[in-house]
Formats: structure tokens, C-alpha cells, sequence
């Protein structure tokens, strides 16, 4: 006899769990137990009493795997399950597709679907090639791409760097049809011009607005934008996500019997519900209120994992979750940054009603591991209960256990319908893969060695004895850092005197730098004042050196890039974070870190500024690391984040293969 029944609720957004009140209390209470497995499962008193568990396909199995023949399945269910999993199944085949037919795109913008036909080798083609391309072969994996985009309802393109996510992204708003209104695009600052104003220029129609210069200038092209939006004209707005963000607003500030905003009233739209307290504070408010006021048709967040996104209980996400738009798009090639939660806070930005609790979301995806206090997410994917019950043991690898595998495996399939992921190796099998070469040195005998030998027993010192807390633990670690590049004088600035710069100038000789005006090397570093030293010294050693730090402005970081593009700088010196995005220097086939962060995708971004499908090379790229340092840390630690990425993010790939 089939005693429990499912349907979908009036309004459609959860399913509600029911059985007969007359059961046996034995059997309710087997069935009660059941539904509480269930990730989300809540108790509703009303109407006699009932279940009521999130609305999703994971938890359908979940049912199905609990109550079996006992399941009663109601119509309404039964159709959004049938229409849920044929968009999936279609989704699924468009994501991981060769190519696809685009309907408008051809018709609105010729040229930009040209661009997507031929792909990233049509930049090497003639307009006669191309043209013969589009009309003879198939498109590219980029037209499957904007198809994806266009088709699902809020995607995250989290394709390799260098394979056209921005155009992409343009040509999936013409491909929805849905370009007649204001589109917004909030990008990192080094790319708001030199990115999106020079291609949403070169491939669309509307008007390009980009919010750049001095606060009254950005107010003015915001000024502009609502002019715009007020006559219904289709136009794109440009601009970086700090003009997003909320501020205090100090001139409402709320003074008496007031209870602090907590994160918990930030997330309800900055509604405070003011209690008695002694305390007061601030409200929070928009910095540029139009962006806010303003309803988007599209709203495209390009390099998300600068933003704070990644989490849904900060302040930060709350200011980019209340711009009021039909759609959003978000663009990273490094989603995670080694901490699969991250994947969440992007989801729940993009699909708000579908990733609605991150507790259920963990405990359904995530192993959790309990440390005497609670529960922790573990950064792995969820084992199967026999080897959940020892998380001291690694993880089966792929093959060695078929319930990890159905685990991972229906894990990949929940994220098929918003997320799109294309690996280099898979889409331009002409572009020969990255060379890595790791450089071990030695501290140098004298000044260097003893400086890092003091620092270092000075700082466990500090640490062991509880004087420093919080962050000034990781301020003591990137001092570690720095003396572990180089040496430093009294004055507390860097010296060309270290194993690492004793490797750098060798390096620049081996490739014949030093007599070839032709070789050309990007060097990386986490340091501005290093970066700075390493420019004086090399010029000094007659190198033509070019050096980007976040410091340099738009115009000055273009007219570098196209000095160094053209030939007439050797070596371009960066700063880490700020040279990541938004800049080509293909031209180089040498990328040198003088160190590293704790973050694995900064030096993947690093490396993909001359690892670019837009040439044909071979690009090496060297790590110089000093042994018995703390560098032998941030190795361990960049190598195990590095591996989560490509576990959670190429799993499907593996599976597949």
C-alpha cells in the first residue's frame, strides 16, 4: 500500500510531504525519521501537520530512494519533474557540445557571429576565410557557449581564460533577443575600457557608457544612463564593483535606543528593526543609488572571484544581490579559489530561489567533518557513509569506490544547468600546453639568511606567546614572505641581494635577454616595492623594462602593453593582483613569479596573460621558490587548492572520460 504522498505546494516553490494521520504511531515515526534526512526538510503545523522539502530534482531521488513503492507522486509534480528534467537533459548536451545553430545573432549582429562561428582560430583567418568558414563548417564550441547562456536562466561561464567569455557574453544578450534595454556590466577597473568599452564598442550598436575618472564624472555617465533608461534607449553601462557596494550612510544615522545592523537585517534589503539598545549605528546606503534604482535587462559580473559574491552572508553580496535585474551573468575562469563554498555564493547570486540555504546545500554536497564544536565543511566533495567515517583517510580516487563516484557524480549533474566550464586542452587542441618549471634556490649566505633566521624565530615567538592575533598572523607570514625573496636594508626596503635575484638575472641571461633586444619575459611579484627595486636594478643592467602595478592608470597600462606588444620592452614587470586581468602579452613566451600568493588562481590568471589563444606558442613558466623558507608552506598549500579546483571543477570531465 503506497502511504506517503508528494505534490508541489500552492505556490509551486517547495513540495509537501503527507501521510495518512491514521498510520500506526510505529510507522509515523519510521516515515517522520525519513523526512528529516531529507537537507531542508521542514515541519509545517498547519493543516493537520506536513512536510515540507526544497524543490529540486536531488531531493526527488531522495524520495524516490527513502520511500520507494510507498511514494504517491501528485500531477502537478509529475509534470515539473518531466519538464525539469528535459530542460536539464538538453542543457546538459548544449554545455558540453562541439557546436550549435544560433537563430538571432546571425541576423542582428553578422560580424559578431562571425567572430563566434570561426572562434578563437578565426583570428588568424582572412575575411575571405571567414567568410567561407560560416558558410561551409560548423561553428565553433563558442556558439554552443552564448547558446547555454542564452537558454538557461542564470549562467556561470567558468571557461578557461583566453576562451572569449566576453564575447560570448555580448553575443548571448542578441541572442535572447533581449538587447533593446540597459545592460550592466560591472568589471575589475583595469579592464572597464581597455576590455569591455574597446569590444562592446567594436561588436554592438547601443551606446557604451563607461563609469571612469573622478566621483563627479561617474555621477555624470550615471546622470546619463537614467536619461537613457527614462526614454526606454538600449544602452550598456560599464562599471567596477566598488561603485556597486554599500556604504554607511552617515546622514542617517539612527541615534536613539538603537540595535546594531547585524548581517542577518542586511541580507532583508537593509531593513533595521530597530530595537531598545544603548547603541547606535549606521544604515546601510548605495553609493551610486541609479545603478540600484535602475531595472536591468542583463547584469554581467566579469572576474566574479574579485568580488564578495563568494559569500551570501556578507554585506558585500547583499549590495550586489539588490540590483534589480531580469538576468544575470557571471563570468571567472577561478570560481572557487580552492574553497568549493564560493561555488555556492555564486550560485546563489545568479539562482537566488534555487540555492536558497547554504547549511542544506554543504550538508548535501559537502563533506562535513565534526571537530568537537559543531560541524565544519570539509574543501572535498561527499563521500559515501563508509568512508565519511574516517576523514583521515584520503579520498578514493575515481574507480575505487561507486558510491563516492555516484556521489560526485550527481554532484556534477546538479551544477549542468548553470554552469558552463571549458578547459584549454579540450577546445584548442593547436595551442600547446603550459610548460611549469619549478626553481628551488638558497637563501643567500650573509645578510639575507640572517635577516629571514631572525624574523622567523621573532615571529614564532610572537605567534606562541598569543601577541598576535587574527590577520597580523598572516602579516607576519608575508614578512616571511618578502625576506625570503630578498634582502632589505635598514630602511626597510628591498636590495638586489638574494638567491631568487641572483636566479632572475641567470634566467634572463640563459634566454639571452641581456643580448637579444627580441627576447621578451613577463615577471610577476606579490610586492609593489619589490617590483619597484627589480625595475631600477634591470634598467640599470641596461633591460628595457616596463612595470604595471595597481597604481598605473588606464592609459598608462595600454600604452605599456602596446610597447611591450610591439617589441620595445624586454621584460614587463607586474604586480600579481593587478596584472591578473584584462591585459594580452602574448608576445612573451617566458613568465617568471618571483613569489607566489595563497591563492592558486592568481598565478593561473598571471600565466594566462601570455598564454593566450590568440598566438601559437610555446609559454614556460617559472616559479622560483627558496628552500627551508615558509615558501615550502605556501607550495603545500597553493598545490592542495590547486587540486580542489581541478577536483571540483574538471571532475565532470574525469567522470566522463
Amino acid at each position: 500500500m503506497r502511504e506517503v504522498h508528494v505534490e508541489l505546494s500552492k505556490t509551486g516553490k517547495v513540495i509537501t510531504v503527507r501521510w495518512s494521520p491514521s498510520l500506526p504511531a510505529r510507522l509515523r515515526a519510521h516515515y517522520r525519521g525519513k523526512t528529516k534526512s531529507i537537507a531542508g526538510a521542514q515541519y509545517r503545523k498547519s493543516n493537520g501537520g506536513y512536510w515540507v522539502v526544497p524543490r529540486d530534482l536531488v531531493t526527488c531521488h531522495a524520495l524516490r530512494d527513502r520511500f520507494g513503492d510507498n511514494l504517491v507522486i501528485g500531477r502537478q509534480l509529475k509534470a515539473w519533474a518531466r519538464k525539469t528534467i528535459d530542460d536539464e537533459r538538453n542543457l546538459r548536451s548544449i554545455a558540453t557540445a562541439d557546436t550549435a545553430t544560433l537563430t538571432l545573432l546571425p541576423q542582428v549582429l553578422p560580424a559578431l557571429y562571425a567572430a563566434i562561428h570561426t572562434g578563437p582560430r578565426g583570428r588568424w583567418m582572412t575575411a575571405e576565410e571567414r567568410a567561407e568558414c560560416v558558410a561551409n563548417e560548423p561553428a565553433s564550441f563558442q556558439a554552443a557557449d552564448v547558446q547555454f547562456m542564452a537558454t538557461t536562466e542564470g549562467p556561470l561561464n567558468a571557461n578557461h581564460m583566453g576562451l572569449g567569455k566576453t564575447l560570448e557574453a555580448i553575443a548571448a544578450v542578441f541572442e535572447e533577443g533581449t538587447d533593446n534595454g540597459p545592460q550592466l556590466v560591472v568589471a575589475q577597473r583595469s579592464t572597464l575600457e581597455t576590455v569591455w568599452g574597446d569590444e562592446l564598442r567594436k561588436w554592438q550598436p547601443h551606446p557604451v557608457l563607461v563609469a571612469t575618472g573622478t566621483r563627479r564624472q561617474r555621477e555624470r555617465t550615471l546622470e546619463e544612463a537614467e536619461r537613457f533608461a527614462g526614454a526606454g534607449e538600449p544602452f550598456w553601462l560599464v562599471v567596477n564593483p566598488e561603485m556597486v557596494s554599500l556604504a554607511k550612510d552617515k546622514t542617517n544615522q539612527a541615534r536613539d535606543w538603537i540595535m546594531p545592523l547585524k548581517n542577518k537585517a542586511a541580507r532583508a534589503r537593509d531593513v533595521c528593526k530597530c530595537k531598545a539598545s544603548s547603541s547606535r549605528h549606521y544604515h546601510y546606503a548605495s553609493r551610486y543609488p541609479a545603478i540600484h534604482r535602475i531595472v536591468w535587462e542583463h547584469f554581467i559580473l566579469d572576474e566574479a572571484h574579485k568580488t564578495p559574491v563568494g559569500d551570501p552572508s556578507s554585506v558585500g553580496f547583499n549590495s550586489f544581490a539588490r540590483v534589480k535585474t531580469m538576468k544575470r551573468y557571471v563570468l571567472t575562469g577561478t570560481p572557487i579559489g580552492g574553497v568549493p563554498l564560493k561555488l555556492f555564493g555564486i550560485l546563489a547570486f545568479l539562482n537566488p530561489r534555487e540555492f536558497s540555504s547554504r547549511w542544506r546545500w554543504m550538508n548535501q554536497w559537502i563533506t562535513m567533518e565534526d571537530n568537537g564544536f559543531g560541524s565544519r565543511p570539509m574543501n572535498e566533495v561527499k563521500r559515501c557513509h563508509a568512508h565519511a567515517r574516517d576523514l583521515t583517510v584520503p579520498r578514493p580516487m575515481a574507480g575505487e569506490c561507486s558510491d563516492c563516484d555516484a556521489i560526485e557524480e550527481a554532484f556534477y549533474r546538479s551544477l549542468t544547468p548553470y554552469v558552463l566550464r571549458r578547459r584549454k586542452g579540450d577546445v584548442l587542441d593547436w595551442l600547446p600546453p603550459k610548460q611549469i618549471v619549478p626553481l628551488w634556490v638558497d637563501l643567500s649566505s650573509g645578510e639575507q639568511m640572517r635577516q629571514y633566521t631572525n624574523f622567523e624565530a621573532e615571529a614564532e615567538v610572537r605567534i606562541g606567546s598569543n601577541r598576535v592575533l587574527g590577520r597580523s598572523v598572516l602579516d607576519e607570514y608575508t614578512r616571511l614572505k618578502q625576506f625570503a625573496t630578498c634582502a632589505w636594508d635598514e630602511d626597510m626596503n628591498p636590495t638586489p641581494t638574494g638567491g631568487k635575484v641572483e636566479a632572475l638575472l641567470d634566467l634572463l641571461t640563459d634566454l639571452g635577454a641581456d643580448t637579444d633586444r627580441s627576447v621578451q619575459v613577463v615577471v610577476f611579484s606579490q610586492f609593489t616595492r619589490i617590483i619597484h627595486m627589480l625595475e631600477e636594478w634591470l634598467a640599470g643592467k641596461g633591460f628595457h623594462v616596463g612595470t604595471i602595478t595597481g597604481k598605473v592608470g588606464d592609459k598608462d597600462r595600454r600604452r605599456l602593453q602596446r610597447q611591450f606588444q610591439e617589441g620595445n620592452l624586454q621584460v614587463m614587470l607586474m604586480n600579481i593582483k593587478a596584472g591578473g586581468v584584462g591585459i594580452n602579452l602574448d608576445r612573451a613566451d617566458t613568465v617568471i613569479f618571483m613569489d607566489e600568493t595563497w591563492n592558486p588562481d592568481d598565478q593561473e590568471q598571471g600565466e594566462d596573460r601570455c598564454h593566450r589563444a590568440s598566438r601559437i606558442h610555446q609559454v614556460t613558466c617559472y616559479y622560483l621558490r627558496t628552500r627551508d623558507t615558509i615558501e615550502e608552506d605556501v607550495y603545500d598549500a597553493v598545490t592542495g587548492k590547486s587540486a580542489i579546483n581541478q577536483a571540483v571543477l574538471d571532475g565532470r570531465a574525469r567522470l566522463a572520460g
